[in-house]
């Protein structure tokens, strides 16, 4: 039996995992971009990170709040475009409608100044919980083979950027001009989409462990007849002519 399409992509979901955990922060599961790591050329204020909602937002004038952050903690973060807050603090009143400061909060969060928390409502901070989404449908198994499909399609490379030093380690992920499938592509940004991605690489275990499961069903199923045969009485009495003829 060859189980390695299905090793190829637990390989691949690992290196993915493996980029979210060693940059010490979590992602989220909505709206995430990466290149099968961390993406090293996105802006904090590119999109959000937090999985949690907000609170509400006080009544009356601006305050400051905290922003969503990168979708994915890189492992090495640029320098924040925000200037460094110097008494700024959540909740504390503000003056100027987004304005920002580095607060050194992490995974590329800052404090902006709004009216209402910018990580609550709709476009805001992905969410996960099914009160917050609508027109929800489960995959179904055509979907699921479809995603099978688009995923093995995908060539991984490894590659640097034109920006990265010279000396800068290899990425390993593909190159959005060769991919098909706009499920896992951000193409509003030109990126890749983390958990589009991911989401296609489960469903593609999901199809490969059902055929496991369904051919280690038809192996067990023939290993019985075998058995029946083989202790069966005219089977020992062909066994006995064979090894004395």
């Amino acid at each position: 039996m060859n189980h390695r399409p299905i090793v190829s992509i637990l390989a691949a979901l690992s290196l993915l995992v493996a980029g979210v955990w060693l940059a010490g922060c979590p992602g989220d599961d909505d709206q995430n971009t990466s290149d099968g790591q961390v993406s090293g050329d996105m802006s904090p204020s590119d999109a959000p990170s937090s999985d949690v909602v907000g609170d509400d937002a006080p009544v009356g004038g601006l305050k400051w709040y905290k922003s969503c952050g990168d979708p994915v903690c890189r492992v090495n973060p640029g320098p924040s475009s925000a200037p460094p807050c110097t008494s700024e603090t959540v909740g504390e009143p503000c003056s100027s409608v987004g304005a920002t400061c580095d607060a050194g909060l992490g995974c590329g969060a800052v404090l902006v100044c709004a009216a209402s928390d910018p990580r609550s409502g709709i476009g805001g901070c992905p969410i996960s919980q099914r009160r917050f989404k609508t027109e929800i449908r489960y995959l179904s198994a055509r979907d699921r083979e479809r995603f099978h499909r688009e995923l093995m399609q995908i060539r991984l490379a490894t590659y640097r950027y034109k920006t990265a030093p010279t000396n800068a380690p290899k990425r390993l992920g593909f190159i959005i001009d060769d991919v098909s499938s706009r499920t896992c592509i951000d193409a509003k940004r030109e990126r890749v989409d983390l958990y589009g991605y991911t989401s296609m690489a489960v469903a593609a275990l999901q199809v490969q462990a059902r055929k496991i499961a369904a051919l280690e069903r038809e192996l067990a199923l023939l290993k019985a007849q075998i058995g029946r045969l083989v202790s069966s009485p005219a089977s020992e009495c062909r066994l006995r002519r064979v090894s004395n003829p």
